[in-house]
């Protein structure tokens, strides 16, 4: 919670970890508290079994098993949300997530599987798999960012090939958001160097 929030129900986001990503590192990764006392909204920090979220058809190993079966993290997310609904701290109508890496293609399963109860997503650092891209069933649109790098060397930007599928680039993953949601316009602009001594340059990209 913010600190010094007493008034709820608050805007919710729901932060995914990394494969194998400790939540003090997801903390010092993303830096959500200080935004969330600033802006006021709640943080929810699920921990997935065996620190790995199950997003669907495996690419590459086994996803993570719960009494013999692949683990519903859509549906403990689910349950996560509806909880913080009725005990009055989340918004009904404000409950976004995000997520790195692993936790972003959880966040894209996300997309796809609960339109209903989240308003927006924010994947980071990781395009889509192919699978994912075959089993999203139409739905409505939904603001989504994704940043990702060029230069990433774990879930590169142009993809990966594994001996169950692939992971799609990142070009490739918005163009199908692209698709999906009927966006029609493109538009581009050079993001501006906030730190001299920072290498990467930024792109953003609006569809």
């Amino acid at each position: 919670m913010p600190p010094g929030k007493t008034s709820r129900p608050l805007p919710l986001v729901i932060s995914l970890q990394g494969k194998g990503q400790p939540l003090t590192s997801l903390r010092r990764w993303l830096r959500l508290a200080p935004v969330a006392g600033i802006e006021g909204f709640a943080i929810a920090y699920p921990i997935a079994l065996s620190n790995q979220w199950s997003y669907g058809r495996p690419v590459a190993a086994d996803m993570p098993t719960a009494g013999g079966q692949p683990a519903d993290d859509a549906g403990f997310i689910r349950a996560i949300i509806d909880r913080l609904i009725a005990d009055g701290t989340a918004d009904a109508g404000r409950v976004y997530a995000t997520g790195l890496s692993r936790g972003g293609l959880k966040t894209f399963t996300l997309a796809y599987a609960m339109p209903d109860r989240i308003a927006a997503f924010a994947p980071l650092i990781t395009g889509m798999t192919e699978h994912q891209r075959t089993d999203c069933p139409k739905g409505p649109p939904r603001p989504m960012l994704v940043l990702a790098g060029t230069a990433d060397l774990v879930q590169r930007y142009d993809g990966w090939l594994w001996p169950r599928g692939r992971l799609l680039s990142v070009p490739e993953t918005m163009e199908f958001w692209r698709n999906r949601f009927g966006c029609t316009g493109l538009k581009a602009n050079a993001l501006p160097r906030m730190d001299p001594n920072d290498p990467t340059l930024g792109i953003g990209v609006v569809r």
